[in-house]
């Protein structure tokens, strides 16, 4: 699998999670940039801009670092926050 391939994948699973525990706002921020890189007919320069937005968005305030993804129970909520953690891990070394 192409490195532009597993950063769309990841995308899409970081999506999922925010979309369905509490952040659609943010999901959709990043839907947007995924759709943008998931284009064949993307300049490089557009790809790069991209590329550093999503970098951008992992660690800092308000960053994926920074939001608790809500379920259920607790035990749920640190699960799914450890998967996104991961995934966010993931997305910031795909965009370095």
């Amino acid at each position: 699998m192409s490195a532009r391939s597993r950063l769309i994948e990841v995308l899409g699973e970081i999506c999922g999670l925010l979309e369905g525990h509490g952040h659609p706002d943010f999901a959709r921020r990043l839907r947007e940039q995924q759709h943008i890189i998931a284009s064949s007919a993307v300049p490089s320069k557009e790809f790069e801009a991209v590329r550093k937005r999503l970098h951008s968005v992992v660690p800092g305030m308000g960053g994926l670092a920074d939001l608790w993804l809500e379920a259920p129970t607790h035990e749920e909520s640190v699960r799914l926050q450890d998967r996104l953690e991961s995934l966010a891990d993931e997305l910031y070394a795909l965009t370095r």
